[in-house]
């Protein structure tokens, strides 16, 4: 059980990667105080939780404190030395957040996600509240400490990702670090990074101003005005970006800039949120930023209302810009009467609606298009519009004009926008670069290659492993996500969860979304996979043409994708992190009920049929999300027994021979073995939280009669039968008359495989006697049968023929029963054919092997089919009619191949390589006995073994030549030894005879 307890920041437990829950708060404040502590004495602790109990009952709660954290954490978490001290055992293995950063604060800064038991809080205990206070003071110290020796470092290393990583820490903590602040501003201007240098400045004018009523100390300002072209030694901006993964994309950037003053044309780069759009802008302005003005306008979707809401700031910085450089002769008349909240010359507060109807958009775009063309003359500018998906019509509208006709090396114009937001903006910048007026540059989710290449080029270890696998599945193509979940790997060695960047990233991305548009994709994010439209639509209780509005809205903006399946249209989320944000945003007790909601939800889906199987997973995952974990065991054990077929009848068409391999390739070994395990645990867990209570202890027996066959499956037949035996006492005594017979059969099918022939007989008539208690006819017909094998292993034909005869009755009472039951009828007419060749009625038992194959051929049991066509073949054959045995064997050697079947393919090759040579074809026939010896070997089924050594026997006796003999060249009685010591003594009598006289013979 791998536990984690994080107190730096929110705190929370997991246990195996799931969060766990208290019932009571001083039971997490017991945890963190022993965490923190190590050792404490009792009095202590139950003094600091509950000063206001008398002794007696302070100590009684603190033993049932310590009751449940060890039901939670594990009976080893606690240490007792001495009966008055409790200590925190430094053994056990379990992850403490503020051990690991205390070691070295540095190297492990990231662990700190926020103040130590941030949000925790304790009624009643005014003590234990100054003692986490203490502990968050002195954390933070040693936090803070480790920040001022990295921006340090940072600085003398002129590292700005450093530097720009902890600027948003120091704004925080220590905003009024006047010396510090000033080294950075220092450093950031003097590297050409401008636009950060402005916007850490803007930030510390405001906080001075609304803090202290001051403007910013001069050593500020003296930093800011740093000169942009003094020398400095290079810094590569694309070391803190996401351009590693983006080598093609940044070489088209590079490209673009190349060529540029020969092709003035605008560039787009498009792509979804989180695709390292940002990243490329952020390097054409490290690049253009020396000798070109770069002004910028963020663009938000509430604000699409705002007319030229996106060209106040790009039109303020111009004229700024005008102001500063002195530049003279300008026309801004008209930019005043569009723009007046920029006009400083006159104290008016009008908006752009003020003036519209005075001003037509012609007149709008040749003020703008003139400012941009006289000032661009003076000063080379960069325009850059970030997602204009979200830019007001009129903004756009001035826009696109501008891209079409305002092309000039002087003004170089730049716009991103998201590409799954689908609109007009996306139309018109497509007929914009067909035009040849837009350069288009699409960061389309990168390929599986490409992210396992960036994931093993940063972490080599990392090859042949299957983290791998996941990083790239959780990303979907997405670089910032996969370098996120990079990070949270190293951090705390799974890839699940969000880091403070993948928060950003989806907080921005559904800020965009409406009120029912978020309820929609939460409930969306809920599902274990994909959300029926039928579910949704009962959930929202909108209309249909509403609701569908919704969907294409979610789906416009790039959340959602569908799919019809099984007749129905299926929702899901794109990216599997969003998914994870949507549901880690919601209230925990919200979340737990819709998922309780969504478990019955799905119940009323069930058919009671084998396509209930494909919900099994989902009801388990709601159940036990929504906290009902009994019920959510249930749906596990019958998505088990579904995954194992533990339904299926085994192997009815197996032979006497043949019993030993019942259970084999039955089950997926480790796998089955591993998902045992957990049911084993959660079923511990279930009797702890619900105590022994009948509908607990019938999730007993799925389990057993699971394990029982587990155990089978491996060889471990002691173990399996252990658990069979305690199958049938609970059943008996549960009164569960389903389970109770299911052991009867598998005791049944042990014995029959050890051949004890007397508790065979006990066993199906117990079996038998329950089955006609309780009306059940199937079982009434699969007994028969095994009783019926009973009596021919033991030489009395003729008391197993009316059994088999009543059980093909039974199967056969309607058409459809028939249908349902075609494999187990077929079985009965395979064993009736085998009786008919044991006693050489060879005519009749074709015909009982054929009714077989009729029976089997309603069904697509293609390994059945290969059984009872395998003996038809061999019947057909004694008889010498060899065109029918070559139908029989040839097919059934097409089924084999076409799904690789192995059984009985030692003798289906044996035959058609006999076959072969009675039509006169040597060279094959030994081909085929040669491929059938090999595979013989690796069947190690005696019975197959015995049938390839018969068929080499006839071959050299019936059709001898030196090709033969060199193919098989031991002596007739070695071959025929083995085949008699390998073949059936009643089901392939007719082979026996035919060896033991041609031994005699020699």
């Amino acid at each position: 059980m791998g536990i984690e307890i994080h107190l730096l920041g929110t705190p929370r437990i997991q246990v195996d990667g799931k969060d766990i829950f208290f019932t009571y708060g001083k039971v997490q404040a017991l945890i963190y105080y022993m965490v923190v502590k190590g050792v404490a004495l009792r009095d202590e602790i139950s003094g600091l939780l509950w000063p206001e109990k008398s002794e007696v009952n302070a100590r009684k709660n603190l033993r049932n404190a310590i009751y449940e954290a060890k039901k939670l954490l594990g009976a080893d978490v606690f240490v007792s030395p001495r009966n008055a001290v409790l200590q925190w055992n430094p053994t056990a293995q379990i992850y403490v957040d503020v051990h690991q950063f205390q070691r070295n604060p540095k190297q492990y800064i990231d662990i700190y996600k926020g103040e130590f038991l941030q949000g925790f809080y304790v009624k009643d205990a005014v003590a234990y509240e100054d003692w986490y206070l203490g502990e968050r003071s002195r954390l933070k110290s040693m936090y803070m400490e480790a920040v001022y020796d990295l921006v340090d470092a940072g600085i003398e290393e002129k590292n700005i990702a450093c530097i720009e990583r902890y600027i948003p820490v120091l704004l925080s903590y220590d905003p009024y670090n006047e010396e510090r602040f000033s080294a950075i501003l220092e450093l950031i201007m003097s590297q050409g990074f401008t636009t950060m240098g402005k916007q850490l400045y803007h930030q510390l004018q405001c906080i001075y101003a609304d803090d202290l009523d001051e403007s910013v100390p001069n050593s500020l300002r003296e930093a800011m005005h740093l000169s942009k072209t003094q020398k400095q030694e290079a810094v590569s901006f694309v070391e803190h970006t996401m351009l590693k993964g983006r080598d093609a994309e940044a070489g088209e950037v590079q490209k673009y800039l190349h060529f540029f003053e020969d092709t003035p044309l605008a560039l787009r780069i498009t792509g979804d949120i989180g695709s390292g759009k940002t990243s490329l802008v952020e390097y054409i302005r490290d690049k253009v930023e020396p000798y070109r003005c770069v002004l910028d306008s963020q663009c938000y979707e509430e604000e699409q209302g705002l007319l030229l809401h996106a060209w106040i700031p790009i039109v303020g910085k111009i004229l700024e810009e005008i102001e500063l450089q002195g530049l003279e002769n300008i026309e801004l008349r008209r930019i005043y009467e569009i723009f007046p909240q920029l006009d400083r010359r006159m104290a008016r507060d009008l908006g752009f609606l003020e003036v519209t109807e005075a001003l037509p958009f012609d007149v709008v775009y040749q003020a703008v298009s003139n400012l941009l063309e006289q000032v661009s003359e003076e000063i080379p500018f960069t325009l850059i519009f970030e997602d204009v998906q979200w830019m007001d019509s009129l903004s756009f509208s001035l826009l696109s004009l501008l891209l079409l006709h305002h092309r000039s090396e002087r003004l170089m114009m730049i716009v991103t926008d998201v590409e799954e937001v689908k609109g007009m903006h996306q139309r018109t910048l497509q007929s914009l670069e067909q035009q040849k007026a837009l350069q288009s540059i699409s960061l389309l989710p990168l390929p599986d290659e490409r992210m396992r290449a960036f994931i093993l080029d940063r972490e080599p270890t990392l090859q042949d492993t299957d983290i791998v696998d996941q990083l790239v599945e959780v990303s979907r193509g997405n670089l910032l996500v996969l370098i996120e979940s990079m990070q949270l790997w190293k951090e705390y060695g799974s890839i699940y969860g969000l880091t403070k960047d993948m928060e950003l990233l989806y907080s921005k991305k559904c800020d965009t979304l409406s009120e029912e548009e978020r309820k929609l994709a939460e409930f969306i994010s809920l599902f274990y996979n994909e959300a029926p439209l039928g579910m949704i639509e009962q959930y929202m209780g909108l209309d249909k043409l509403r609701l569908l509005q919704t969907l294409e809205e979610l789906e416009r903006k790039g959340f959602i994708d569908y799919r019809t399946q099984h007749g129905e249209v299926q929702y899901s989320l794109k990216q599997f992190k969003c998914k994870e944000y949507l549901r880690d945003q919601m209230a925990i007790d919200r979340r737990q009920i819709l998922h309780a909601y969504l478990g019955e939800a799905w119940e009323k889906r069930l058919t009671h049929s084998k396509e209930d199987m494909i919900r099994y997973k989902q009801l388990e995952f709601h159940f036990r999300e929504a906290g009902q974990y009994q019920k959510a065991l249930m749906y596990k054990l019958k998505s088990f027994m579904h995954y194992l077929n533990f339904n299926k009848d085994a192997s009815p068409e197996l032979g006497v021979g043949e019993l030993s391999s019942v259970y084999a390739g039955y089950f997926m070994g480790e796998v089955t073995g591993k998902a045992l395990q957990e049911i084993e645990d959660e079923l511990a867990h279930v009797y702890t939280l619900y105590g022994d209570v009948p509908e607990v202890r019938a999730l007993e027996l799925p389990y057993l009669y699971g394990a029982g066959k587990y155990y089978m499956s491996i060889g471990d037949k002691e173990r399996g039968l252990g658990y069979f035996q305690e199958l049938l006492e609970e059943s008996t005594e549960q009164e569960a008359s389903n389970y109770k017979l299911k052991a009867y059969k598998e005791m049944i099918y042990y014995h029959l495989q050890m051949r004890h022939i007397l508790e065979i007989h006990q066993y199906t008539t117990k079996a038998l006697a329950l089955a006609e208690q309780y009306h059940f006819k199937k079982e009434i017909g699969v007994i028969l049968r095994l009783k019926a094998l009973a009596f021919i292993m033991e030489g009395q034909p003729e008391q197993a023929i009316p059994l088999l005869e009543e059980s093909i009755r039974l199967f056969s009472v309607t058409q459809t029963v028939a249908r349902r039951y075609a494999i187990n009828i077929g079985a009965a007419y395979n064993y009736l054919g085998d009786i008919e060749k044991s006693r050489s009625r060879l005519e009749t038992a074709l015909e009982m092997y054929q009714k077989a194959l009729d029976y089997c051929d309603q069904t697509e049991l293609y390994s059945s089919w290969i059984v009872f066509a395998t003996n038809a073949g061999m019947t057909a054959f004694a008889l010498q009619q060899y065109e029918l045995a070559f139908t029989y064997f040839q097919k059934s050697y097409e089924l084999c191949l076409q799904y690789t079947i192995s059984r009985r393919r030692p003798t289906i090759e044996a035959y058609l390589g006999l076959l072969a040579r009675i039509k006169g074809d040597t060279q094959t026939a030994v081909s085929y006995l040669e491929s059938a010896q090999s595979h013989g070997v690796v069947e190690q089924h005696g019975q197959e073994v015995g049938r390839v050594h018969w068929a080499i026997c006839f071959l050299k006796t019936e059709y001898p030549s030196a090709e033969v003999d060199q193919a098989f060249s031991k002596s007739l009685a070695t071959y025929g030894t083995i085949a008699l010591q390998q073949l059936d003594g009643y089901g392939d009598v007719w082979e026996r005879t035919y060896l033991e006289q041609l031994l005699q013979a020699e």
